[in-house]
């Protein structure tokens, strides 16, 4: 009888430690990089990336560790085996499931591990590729967008083209060695079959290059012999304006018509009068001296590109480079880095605001962007007064420039890689 009830123990032992085992097993093998069960997913944000997972009811749980690897990495099975320097954030409350990486500028690979105290819980890794890009060169007095095939040419000092795909944020193209004239601004068109062209100053020609391969493709040359051509901007139909200057003391506003392939020159002015804007339609020419100090002349054209009118700036206007002063698309009205619009023109000047330092319009002029030197935004603001803020957009860095493309703002500047601490300049992708 004792036999017969000390062996009923023993099996209702055996019994118990297997169901004891069999649940310990399954709430440790519920979250494996094998079982969906184990939760980790991204949400793109404005500023970076989120990541959420399901709460662990795991009994033993100690605290969520989220990693971040630039590459692929096989999970490990020991917290001690986790790099300090890949862990992105350890949370130690069992209800906090979400965390954000606002600091990351390259890709990377994500893993989300459960420390249950017995074990170590690892998700499958989750890649993310940030809208960024990394320039190649940390000066850029010069840049085009090409609007109709989604590429951006980046003109460097040391004589460089990069040329990088908008819709992908991949290099193109680039090229070092050009023998133009790079302290002048280049401009671009089309030709008649659409394909992209750059229209570098050299000497007394520009030099048309095809937008694929940087390749000379064209040539034309100044009005007379001898006669430097500096700045050009183009309007939407690849009409070259320029400024050039012959003499010693006098130069001119000049435009190749693009289908008539003919050079008119429409005004004389100082030799110093070098900086260039021209509005998309060709209808208001902008033209004024390289100094903080500039003395600003407005043409209105018409259809046959006739002179109908000229304004001239009352007082100085800070036009120290080509590169920053942004006029609107349609009217005469343009910016200043200083802050400063000027309007109906030239008579209206308004304070647009404090540490300004660089501005844009909206396709459609409704709107001015602006970002400034002490807050990491770009703020849209109505292209009337008194030039209400509609909306701010933030950005990683104090954006040195950006410009507006397919709905998206595209911005450049300096930041500071979290990984190496090196500097480097980004151009990031936010969606207005």
């Amino acid at each position: 009888m004792l036999n017969q009830i000390m062996k009923y123990l023993y099996t209702l032992g055996v019994l118990i430690i297997l169901i004891l085992t069999s649940c310990y097993q399954e709430e440790v093998n519920k979250y494996t990089s094998t079982n969906p069960s184990l939760l980790f997913t991204k949400t793109e944000i404005r500023n970076g990336i989120s990541f959420h997972w399901n709460e662990s009811k795991a009994s033993s749980f100690v605290e969520y560790i989220v990693t971040r690897n630039v590459q692929s990495t096989p999970a490990v099975k020991e917290v001690s085996n986790i790099k300090a320097s890949s862990i992105l954030a350890r949370v130690k409350s069992r209800d906090e499931i979400q965390i954000k990486d606002t600091v990351s500028i390259e890709k990377a690979y994500y893993r989300l591990y459960i420390n249950v105290g017995h074990q170590l819980l690892a998700s499958d890794e989750i890649f993310h590729d940030f809208n960024n890009y990394f320039l190649s060169q940390s000066m850029v007095p010069n840049f085009l967008v090409d609007k109709i095939n989604g590429k951006l040419y980046l003109l460097y000092p040391n004589k460089s083209i990069e040329i990088v795909d908008l819709y992908k944020l991949k290099l193109k193209l680039f090229k070092s060695n050009l023998s133009f004239n790079f302290n002048a601004s280049a401009s671009l068109g089309y030709d008649q079959f659409g394909n992209t062209e750059i229209y570098m100053p050299l000497d007394d020609k520009i030099i048309f290059l095809d937008g694929e391969n940087l390749q000379a493709k064209d040539t034309i040359n100044s009005i007379a012999k001898g006669v430097s051509i500096y700045n050009t901007v183009s309007d939407n139909y690849s009409n070259i304006y320029y400024t050039d200057g012959y003499g010693g003391l006098f130069g001119s506003v000049a435009i190749y018509n693009a289908s008539t392939e003919k050079t008119l020159r429409i005004g004389d002015v100082n030799i110093m009068h070098r900086n260039l804007r021209v509005t998309n339609d060709g209808k208001y020419i902008l033209v004024g001296s390289v100094s903080f100090s500039s003395e600003v002349s407005l043409y209105t054209m018409d259809s046959k590109n006739n002179v109908i009118a000229t304004s001239r700036s009352k007082g100085i206007i800070d036009w120290q480079t080509n590169f920053m002063l942004r006029m609107a698309n349609f009217s005469p009205t343009f910016i200043t880095s200083g802050g400063f619009i000027y309007e109906n023109q030239i008579m209206q000047k308004v304070f647009l605001g404090q540490n300004m330092t660089f501005s844009d319009f909206s396709p459609d002029d409704k709107y001015i962007y602006f970002a400034s030197s002490s807050q990491k935004l770009i703020s849209q603001v109505e292209n009337k007064i008194p030039y209400n803020i509609i909306k701010s957009y933030q950005t990683k860095f104090f954006p040195a420039f950006f410009f507006i493309y397919e709905n998206e703002i595209f911005s450049v500047g300096s930041i500071s890689d979290p990984n190496t601490g090196a500097t480097r300049i980004l151009l990031e992708k936010l969606e207005l």
